[in-house]
């Protein structure tokens, strides 16, 4: 693969390879890069959005116990020093 590289810069010193050249590697880069950082954003986005949901379902948990419940639990079994 790196052959025809070579020849057509190097050895035949076509100026239209050598101008091309560059242009398709950085795409070649590029195309293989571009999917990568999609996927990685797509799971980050997910994994934070999981999260969010399942703190927002412990809240509203959380918001609709009866007062008895929280009077039942002793600070110091939350929070010990």
């Amino acid at each position: 693969m790196v052959q025809p590289l070579l020849d057509g810069s190097f050895v035949n010193k076509d100026p239209a390879f050598i101008f091309w050249m560059p242009v398709l590697l950085t795409g070649l880069c590029l195309v293989r890069v571009w999917p990568g950082f999609w996927a990685a954003t797509g799971m980050r986005w997910v994994a934070t959005r999981v999260v969010m949901d399942i703190r927002n379902a412990m809240f509203n948990k959380l918001l609709v116990l009866p007062t008895r419940r929280f009077d039942d639990i002793s600070a110091a079994l939350c929070c010990p020093n």
